[in-house]
């Protein structure tokens, strides 16, 4: 278990990509760059604009995911 199981949050399109808040205030951010798409996690407290604490290839594996509204 990875500690997100159970992790709601609301996905936002905005800005061409794809904006998550989730419930315990980080974020994660979806976006094109270059010809991949990349996922940025930020800290509670930060904005999509800020030093992400990570970056990760994202990739699509659901098409509906589970916890997200």
């Amino acid at each position: 278990m990875n500690g997100m199981e159970h992790e709601r949050g609301h996905w936002e399109y905005k800005n061409g990509e794809a904006q998550v808040t989730w419930d315990d205030g980080w974020q994660d951010c979806i976006r094109k760059v270059g010809s991949q798409f990349k996922k940025s996690a930020y800290h509670e407290g930060k904005s999509f604009n800020d030093e992400p604490e990570n970056v990760t290839n994202a990739r699509n594996v659901t098409q509906n995911p589970t916890g997200v509204d």
